[in-house]
């Protein structure tokens, strides 16, 4: 299915660039920003895809949260605000040189309510991400990577799993024991690297001027790729940058 990015700068002329991996055209140019710090914003263009709740077997969700309570069922694969605001989008920019330094402490990713919390990570190569399970039943971490060591190892309450983070990649992580259970660890190798908030603003500092490829992922929707321009001189912020995911036609 053939998609669009949107990029729009305050004040700026409305430009369109297609997918790289849909069509064989070269994406459009970024609006110049200012130098030093780009924020923008990723929103849904158009009317969102509807997302119904998720679907939990009452059988399966036992032991999941203390008596008289339920599981969540809202699906947290596509979170949308009332403005087209999209969460946990993760926008890189790729820079010549530029090289991270492994986190001094392990990132963390709970599993409480039979959900895993949070549900996007973004994690610097080189680190290590500890998995806790803070629910009364068990769980179980099976990971699924196209560059590191696969894990699959049950985790008893109180209990807890690392993995090394060796490789750029995204790696989704699953429960089996309970199938709607899933969380993302995105593996960078460049400090600038953002994940968007809720209302799907996000911020990039440090960068020089010039013209750079960049780069907008989402678990659901996909890819999206753009150059973007930082310009000479200005205060050291911009406009908001707003990327809109798009259906063709």
């Amino acid at each position: 299915m053939n998609k669009q990015v949107v990029l729009l700068a305050a004040s700026a002329a409305l430009v369109t660039a297609t997918w790289a991996f849909a069509q064989n055209e070269k994406p459009a140019a970024a609006p110049a920003t200012a130098a030093g710090k780009v924020t923008g914003r990723v929103v849904y263009d158009g009317k969102p895809p509807e997302v119904g709740p998720l679907k939990i077997e009452g059988d399966k969700s036992k032991g999941c949260c203390p008596e008289g309570q339920s599981v969540v069922t809202k699906d947290p694969t596509l979170v949308i605000d009332d403005k087209g605001g999209i969460a946990n989008c993760v926008v890189t920019v790729a820079v010549e040189g530029a090289k991270v330094e492994p986190a001094k402490e392990p990132y963390t990713i709970d599993q409480k309510g039979c959900h895993f919390e949070p549900h996007v990570v973004v994690a610097t190569q080189g680190s290590t991400v500890v998995f806790l399970n803070s629910d009364t039943c068990t769980h179980n971490i099976h990971t699924f990577a196209r560059k590191s060591e696969g894990m699959n190892k049950a985790v008893s309450t109180g209990g807890k799993e690392e993995m090394k983070l060796e490789h750029r990649e995204v790696v989704q992580v699953r429960c089996d024991y309970h199938p709607w259970m899933s969380s993302y660890v995105f593996v960078t190798d460049t400090p600038f690297t953002a994940l968007t908030k809720a209302d799907g603003t996000f911020e990039i500092a440090g960068l020089k001027p010039g013209t750079y490829k960049a780069e907008v992922w989402h678990e659901q929707l996909g890819k999206l790729k753009f150059d973007l321009t930082v310009g000479e001189g200005g205060n050291g912020t911009t406009g908001d940058l707003k990327l809109a995911f798009k259906k063709k036609g």
